[in-house]
Protein backbone atom coordinates (compact mmCIF):
# COMPACT_ATOMS: atom_id res chain seq x y z
CA UNK A 1 0.00 0.00 0.00
CA UNK A 2 1.23 3.56 -0.71
CA UNK A 3 -0.01 6.80 1.17
CA UNK A 4 0.15 10.42 0.75
CA UNK A 5 -0.76 13.00 3.61
CA UNK A 6 -0.88 16.28 2.58
CA UNK A 7 -0.13 18.39 6.20
CA UNK A 8 -1.38 21.95 5.71
CA UNK A 9 0.71 25.07 6.94
CA UNK A 10 0.19 26.13 10.40
CA UNK A 11 0.83 29.63 11.27
CA UNK A 12 3.66 29.71 13.11
CA UNK A 13 4.71 26.46 13.60
CA UNK A 14 5.36 24.50 10.33
CA UNK A 15 5.10 25.10 6.55
CA UNK A 16 2.69 22.92 3.98
CA UNK A 17 4.40 19.24 3.85
CA UNK A 18 3.59 16.03 2.53
CA UNK A 19 4.03 12.17 4.02
CA UNK A 20 4.30 9.41 1.68
CA UNK A 21 3.67 5.88 3.22
CA UNK A 22 4.82 2.31 2.00
CA UNK A 23 3.96 -0.89 3.38
CA UNK A 24 3.81 -4.20 2.09
CA UNK A 25 2.68 -6.86 4.51
CA UNK A 26 2.91 -9.77 1.81
CA UNK A 27 6.40 -9.59 1.80
CA UNK A 28 6.97 -11.00 4.84
CA UNK A 29 10.53 -11.09 5.09
CA UNK A 30 10.68 -9.01 7.86
CA UNK A 31 13.56 -7.08 6.66
CA UNK A 32 12.86 -4.18 8.92
CA UNK A 33 11.82 -0.71 8.30
CA UNK A 34 12.64 2.80 8.94
CA UNK A 35 11.51 6.59 8.44
CA UNK A 36 12.79 8.75 6.14
CA UNK A 37 12.60 12.31 5.94
CA UNK A 38 13.45 14.21 2.65
CA UNK A 39 13.39 18.24 2.99
CA UNK A 40 14.69 20.57 0.58
CA UNK A 41 18.77 20.00 1.67
CA UNK A 42 18.88 16.62 2.68
CA UNK A 43 17.54 13.27 4.05
CA UNK A 44 17.33 11.86 8.09
CA UNK A 45 16.95 8.04 8.16
CA UNK A 46 15.77 6.68 11.73
CA UNK A 47 16.01 2.86 12.08
CA UNK A 48 15.93 0.93 15.22
CA UNK A 49 19.31 2.04 16.54
CA UNK A 50 20.86 4.76 14.05
CA UNK A 51 19.35 8.23 12.85
CA UNK A 52 21.42 9.26 9.76
CA UNK A 53 22.09 12.95 8.76
CA UNK A 54 22.70 13.61 5.46
CA UNK A 55 22.80 17.16 3.94
CA UNK A 56 23.40 18.11 0.80
CA UNK A 57 22.42 21.33 -0.01
CA UNK A 58 21.52 22.38 -3.78
CA UNK A 59 23.27 25.05 -4.93
CA UNK A 60 21.55 28.53 -5.98
CA UNK A 61 21.82 28.07 -10.28
CA UNK A 62 19.45 25.40 -11.11
CA UNK A 63 21.49 23.47 -13.48
CA UNK A 64 20.48 22.10 -16.90
CA UNK A 65 21.39 19.17 -19.10
CA UNK A 66 21.65 16.03 -19.57
CA UNK A 67 18.17 15.01 -18.17
CA UNK A 68 16.02 17.30 -19.02
CA UNK A 69 14.74 18.69 -22.63
CA UNK A 70 17.74 21.06 -23.09
CA UNK A 71 19.54 18.75 -25.93
CA UNK A 72 15.91 18.47 -27.78
CA UNK A 73 15.93 22.20 -28.77
CA UNK A 74 17.90 23.55 -31.35
CA UNK A 75 21.37 24.69 -31.29
CA UNK A 76 20.44 28.44 -31.69
CA UNK A 77 17.75 28.07 -29.19
CA UNK A 78 20.37 26.08 -27.02
CA UNK A 79 23.36 28.94 -27.78
CA UNK A 80 20.61 31.80 -26.37
CA UNK A 81 19.94 29.45 -23.06
CA UNK A 82 23.42 29.13 -21.94
CA UNK A 83 23.89 32.82 -22.43
CA UNK A 84 21.06 33.70 -20.35
CA UNK A 85 22.09 31.10 -17.81
CA UNK A 86 25.38 32.57 -17.89
CA UNK A 87 24.14 36.02 -17.11
CA UNK A 88 21.71 35.05 -14.29
CA UNK A 89 23.67 32.35 -12.73
CA UNK A 90 28.04 33.09 -12.42
CA UNK A 91 30.31 30.24 -11.68
CA UNK A 92 30.23 30.58 -7.89
CA UNK A 93 26.60 29.94 -7.43
CA UNK A 94 26.75 26.71 -9.47
CA UNK A 95 28.87 24.79 -6.79
CA UNK A 96 26.67 23.15 -4.05
CA UNK A 97 27.95 23.35 -0.58
CA UNK A 98 30.03 20.55 0.61
CA UNK A 99 27.76 17.43 1.67
CA UNK A 100 27.79 16.37 6.12
CA UNK A 101 26.76 13.48 7.08
CA UNK A 102 26.01 12.76 10.45
CA UNK A 103 25.52 9.65 12.48
CA UNK A 104 24.10 8.86 15.83
CA UNK A 105 24.17 4.90 16.76
CA UNK A 106 22.34 4.14 20.27
CA UNK A 107 24.74 2.86 22.66
CA UNK A 108 25.33 -0.65 23.11
CA UNK A 109 22.34 -2.97 24.64
CA UNK A 110 20.23 -0.34 24.02
CA UNK A 111 16.96 -1.57 23.81
CA UNK A 112 14.12 1.02 22.48
CA UNK A 113 11.25 -1.48 22.90
CA UNK A 114 12.21 -2.05 26.85
CA UNK A 115 12.57 1.66 27.05
CA UNK A 116 9.35 2.52 25.64
CA UNK A 117 8.09 0.18 28.34
CA UNK A 118 9.57 1.52 31.50
CA UNK A 119 8.78 4.47 30.65
CA UNK A 120 5.03 3.75 30.60
CA UNK A 121 5.37 2.05 33.81
CA UNK A 122 7.28 4.74 35.67
CA UNK A 123 3.92 6.92 34.32
CA UNK A 124 1.75 5.10 35.53
CA UNK A 125 3.46 4.49 38.96
CA UNK A 126 3.72 8.16 38.92
CA UNK A 127 6.91 8.30 39.19
CA UNK A 128 7.57 10.30 35.57
CA UNK A 129 5.52 12.83 33.66
CA UNK A 130 3.79 11.21 30.80
CA UNK A 131 5.74 11.59 27.17
CA UNK A 132 2.97 10.38 24.79
CA UNK A 133 -0.09 10.62 26.33
CA UNK A 134 -3.57 9.30 24.47
CA UNK A 135 -3.84 12.20 22.42
CA UNK A 136 -0.06 12.04 21.17
CA UNK A 137 -1.17 8.31 20.31
CA UNK A 138 -4.36 9.00 18.81
CA UNK A 139 -2.91 11.74 16.54
CA UNK A 140 0.36 9.54 15.74
CA UNK A 141 -2.18 6.16 14.82
CA UNK A 142 -4.87 8.27 13.09
CA UNK A 143 -3.13 9.21 9.43
CA UNK A 144 -2.35 4.67 9.41
CA UNK A 145 -5.76 3.96 10.73
CA UNK A 146 -6.93 6.40 8.26
CA UNK A 147 -4.77 4.79 4.95
CA UNK A 148 -6.86 1.45 5.91
CA UNK A 149 -9.99 2.99 6.05
CA UNK A 150 -8.83 4.55 2.39
CA UNK A 151 -7.86 1.05 1.14
CA UNK A 152 -10.79 -0.49 2.42
CA UNK A 153 -13.35 1.64 0.87
CA UNK A 154 -10.73 2.76 -2.51
CA UNK A 155 -11.49 6.10 -2.50
CA UNK A 156 -9.77 9.23 -0.58
CA UNK A 157 -10.10 9.92 3.18
CA UNK A 158 -10.47 13.36 4.59
CA UNK A 159 -8.59 13.08 8.74
CA UNK A 160 -9.10 16.90 10.49
CA UNK A 161 -6.49 16.79 12.76
CA UNK A 162 -8.07 19.82 14.50
CA UNK A 163 -10.83 18.06 15.38
CA UNK A 164 -9.50 14.68 15.05
CA UNK A 165 -11.99 13.31 12.93
CA UNK A 166 -13.07 11.71 9.99
CA UNK A 167 -14.40 15.01 7.26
Amino acid sequence: MAALLDYPASAGKHPAFRVMLEVNFADGSGGGGYTRLVGTEGVIEIDDHTCRLRRQPLPQAPGYGGWDSFDTFPEDVQKAFVAEYDRKYPPQTRIAPPAEEIVFTAPEGYDDHQAHMQRFIDAVRGRAPIIEDATFGFRAAAPALACNLSYEQQKPVYWDARQMKLR
